[in-house]
């Protein structure tokens, strides 16, 4: 019986490839809703590559039913500079319009592990809210928090695709000290995949690389792709968490390690 799906940012980093996936099974009728807001300003290249192949987004979206809905829509960023009001503007109000206004017997919320951390940021606290939202508004609903994702075409504020692709790298506090679960996206897609399949999934997923990295450790796996880059030290601020609370929910470890993907990609089996 086919699947009826609408996903919400299927033009972005995750929802692109996500889209592309769920493309590729019959037994699914995917419909596309995206507003064009890319997070980090990719370069057009990177764009082009995210939507190669996808449908346009579909402006009549709310007169359709559908099974699942998918919400990756968000504006992220921990140390984005953005005006706070836009994420709370997007990330909360637009979301409540979708938990409003569509019909849906279940709904799969794309969280942060930001949510998760020691510090609050205007983003981890609008995440935190959406988290809180999904939960009064919806009877049937799944949330997932990844954990920095990487991975072709990506966001190009994100610290990998910084060390892979820029001159000049600005490093906040000690990269010794600092960790993070490194997440592949094509691991994340593919467990996204499996939730929708269940009959009865967990309501909270952390989706975590299969360790934590230093960012030392990143650096250096990093350093032969982009040998000629400069790195610059700062101070850490308030927005660098350096801890996890991840009992809260289904822990579920990604297999790929950035070091297997690094290496890949200066074979030339992956792009940027």
């Amino acid at each position: 019986m086919t699947k009826k799906i609408l996903i919400i940012g299927s033009h972005g980093f995750i929802g692109s490839h996500l889209t592309k996936a769920l493309l590729l099974n019959s037994e699914y009728e995917v419909t596309c809703v995206d507003v064009g807001i890319f997070t980090g300003n990719p370069p057009k290249k990177i764009i082009e590559k995210r939507i190669k192949g996808l449908p346009l987004p579909d402006h009549s979206y709310q007169e359709k039913e559908y099974d699942i809905v998918i919400h990756l829509g968000s504006i992220a960023g921990v140390r984005s500079n953005i005006n706070p009001s836009y994420y709370f503007a997007n990330n909360n109000a637009d979301l409540q319009l979708y938990l409003n206004e569509l019909t849906y017997k279940k709904f799969i919320y794309i969280s942060s592990s930001s949510v998760l951390g020691n510090v609050a940021t205007h983003y981890s606290l609008s995440k935190q809210i959406a988290e809180a939202q999904v939960q009064r508004y919806c009877n049937n609903y799944t949330i997932i928090r990844p954990f920095t994702v990487y991975g072709e075409h990506g966001r190009t504020d994100m610290l990998v695709h910084r060390l892979l692709y820029n001159k000049e790298i600005k490093i906040n506090g000690d990269p010794s000290k600092i960790f993070r679960y490194m997440t592949y996206v094509g691991d994340l897609v593919g467990q996204i995949v499996k939730i929708i399949e269940l009959p009865v999934p967990f309501k909270f997923y952390n989706c975590i690389g299969h360790k934590q990295y230093s960012l030392e450790e990143v650096i250096n796996i990093t350093r032969k792709f982009n040998p000629r880059r400069g790195l610059t030290l700062k101070k850490s601020d308030q927005r660098d968490f350096k801890e996890y609370n991840i009992s809260n929910g289904t822990t579920i470890e990604m297999p790929t390690r950035l070091e297997d993907w690094v290496k890949k990609l200066m074979e030339g089996k992956n792009v940027k």
